[in-house]
């Protein structure tokens, strides 16, 4: 990211087994940060419940994005029958 001239500001850690690694985890995240000369990043670990909501907002919004492009497609293709 350096390269492209951006920087990580913060790191939200959560689901697949991320806490039972954390301090593992934490550890080579920061060494990461220290080798791209960002040690002033914010690490956040979320607990199990947080990471369900998360993952189920993000499936909704996939989902919800999917079937408006679907519906959308099916308008368009309607209406090119009618022509």
């Amino acid at each position: 990211m350096g390269q492209a001239g951006s920087m990580v500001e913060v790191v939200y850690v959560y689901g697949g087994g991320a806490t039972p690694i954390r301090e593992e985890l934490y550890r080579k995240l920061m060494d990461t940060m220290r080798v791209n000369q960002q040690e002033d990043v914010i690490l956040l670990y979320l607990d199990s419940s947080w990471s369900r909501e998360l993952n189920r907002e993000g499936l909704l919004v996939a989902a919800n994005a999917r079937a408006k492009a679907y519906w959308a497609r099916q308008q368009a293709a309607a209406a090119q029958a009618k022509e």
